[in-house]
């Protein structure tokens, strides 16, 4: 996306899910994002941008998505 994507302003309700680290590379997508998105609820999730995306990180961003859905988990 670096480069070739043009944002525009998104203005109803979103969820916006990002990382809680990163590496000195990594962008701090609240800091570039939120100037479109106005309507962003905040969301920090546990690893890096890619990290995020795979084994316990992946299951906390599960369980975020599953309590906003109003999903009932099995014990």
């Amino acid at each position: 996306m670096k480069g070739l994507f043009r944002p525009k302003i998104y203005k109803d309700k979103v969820i916006f899910i990002h990382s809680t680290s990163g590496s000195p590379l990594d962008c701090d997508a609240r800091a570039i994002w939120k100037a479109y998105l106005p309507k962003a609820e905040w969301v920090l999730a546990a690893g890096t941008h890619q990290s995020m995306m795979v084994g316990r990180n992946a299951r906390a961003i599960a369980a975020i998505l599953d309590e906003r859905l109003g999903v009932k988990t099995p014990l």
